[in-house]
């Protein structure tokens, strides 16, 4: 730690060190070969990017010609039937295409008919509280007391209750 700090002292004061590494001279860019690299061992930036540029070259001219390429091609078994056939990558787009508009189209329709028997049971079910609401408001609202009927409820509420007299 104390070297470190001696070296920042000596920086700070403009003191140079003699132990300074000197900087790498930059080679100008060769278009047509890429130098030999340096007895060191390390290459500058130009060399290294002309020592990459030559190994593509080399691996593009290896590299064989093909002559045309060939579509891409597949065995396809038909479900209805059980036969195969060959198809290109095209025809087979197409065909899955036309597959997942007839399935979304299928998947719309569904959707329809359960709004539609939604909007039909909201509608027996409005029918149905009107009825009711009908029914109990034709109740009459002055229903009349007669004697007798205060009479069986005076036997009652006095324990004559018929039935259980009979017991």
């Amino acid at each position: 730690m104390s070297s470190s700090l001696a070296s920042a002292k000596r920086r700070r004061a403009g003191i140079q060190s003699s132990q300074q590494p000197t900087p790498a001279p930059v080679a100008p860019v060769a278009a047509t070969s890429a130098p030999p690299p340096p007895a060191n061992g390390r290459m500058s930036l130009p060399q290294l990017l002309n020592n990459i540029e030559s190994r593509l070259k080399a691996v593009e001219a290896a590299k064989p010609e093909t002559e045309t390429e060939t579509p891409f091609s597949f065995t396809v078994t038909d479900p209805e039937t059980g036969t195969e056939r060959k198809m290109s990558l095209s025809d087979y787009m197409t065909d899955m295409d036309k597959k997942f508009f007839m399935l979304a189209e299928e998947i719309t329709l569904m959707k329809d008919i359960v709004v539609k028997l939604q909007s039909f049971t909201m509608e027996v079910n409005k029918t149905l509280m009107e009825e009711r609401v009908r029914i109990l408001s034709d109740v009459p609202e002055n229903i009349k007391i007669t004697k007798d009927d205060v009479e069986e409820v005076e036997e009652v509420e006095d324990g004559k209750d018929i039935n259980a007299s009979e017991m």
